[in-house]
Order: C-alpha cells, then sequence, then structure tokens
C-alpha cells in the first residue's frame, strides 16, 4: 500500500479522544488500526450525506447527545489524520479512505493526501 500523508491547514483539537459508547476517552493513536478505521467510517456515514457515503448500505447509528456535530466532524479530522500515518491499512480501507479524504477536502477543510 501507498503511504498517505496528511496535512491539514486547520489545526487539530488538541486533547480530543474518542468517546466510547461506555463512556471511556481513547486517544486515536491508541487505537487498533481496524477499529480506527471502522470508527471512522461509522461517523463518516452517519454524518456525511448520502453521495459520500463509501459503501452502498452502511448501518447507520443514533449517537447520544454527547456526539454533537461538531465532536463528530472534529474526530473525522483526528481519525484520518492518525489513520494517514498508519502503514498496516488494508487496500480496500485505503481506498475508502482517500474517497473521504477528497469529499472533506472539497467540502470542509483544505487537506493536502501525498502517495
Amino acid at each position: 500500500m501507498k503511504d498517505l500523508l496528511i496535512k491539514e491547514q486547520q489545526r487539530l483539537q488538541p486533547g480530543w479522544a474518542w468517546r466510547t459508547r461506555q463512556g471511556d476517552h481513547v486517544q486515536p493513536r491508541d487505537m487498533e488500526t481496524r477499529h480506527l478505521f471502522f470508527t471512522l467510517r461509522m461517523i463518516w456515514h452517519n454524518t456525511m450525506p448520502r453521495d459520500a457515503w463509501v459503501m452502498a448500505a452502511p448501518k447507520l447509528y443514533r449517537f447520544g447527545p454527547s456526539y454533537t456535530n461538531e465532536y463528530l466532524l472534529e474526530g473525522i479530522k483526528h481519525l484520518t489524520a492518525e489513520l494517514s500515518a498508519r502503514r498496516d491499512m488494508q487496500p480496500e480501507w485505503a481506498d475508502q479512505l482517500r474517497r473521504m479524504i477528497g469529499y472533506f477536502a472539497k467540502m470542509y477543510a483544505p487537506v493536502q493526501v501525498t502517495e
């Protein structure tokens, strides 16, 4: 797999952590790549319009009140940045990540991806 490097022109919110459904907070750097990717994809499909989805029929969730739109969009930035540094991504995940980055860059924040 080719390496993905992301340089965001927007700053990442310091101290951001993913809140699990059990209420624990986990730094993206401490998550397994598989868990990190599936968490990103879950957030993605539940916050982005249908034309941005990277799979045909994703499972949609109802998030609690602590998962605000701002929190989830910040999560996309953090999880994407962490995934871009991972060397153990499956090819299908890397393809979906590239598609998410491309859409996000057009709609929300300038993101540069180099391979």
